[in-house]
């Protein structure tokens, strides 16, 4: 499902962000922590919540978020 967040255009199955013709390409977990973002709808999303969501079972430090 394609949706836009302003003036961006947003492809989570194509991992790509863009506007008009120019698009980025963003790696997976990039995409995941984006995904987060748009599905709490402006809420507050904490580090701790982030890492839980996108690095479930999986031990990592919060310098992944920087």
């Amino acid at each position: 499902m394609v949706f836009r967040l302003g003036p961006w255009i947003i492809d989570p199955s194509a991992r790509q962000v863009g506007q008009g013709a120019d698009a980025i390409r963003f790696s997976p977990k990039a995409m995941a922590v984006l995904d987060v973002l748009v599905a709490a709808r402006g809420a507050v999303v904490s580090r701790s919540e982030l890492l839980e969501k996108v690095w479930p079972h999986v031990t990592v430090g919060e310098e992944v978020l920087t």
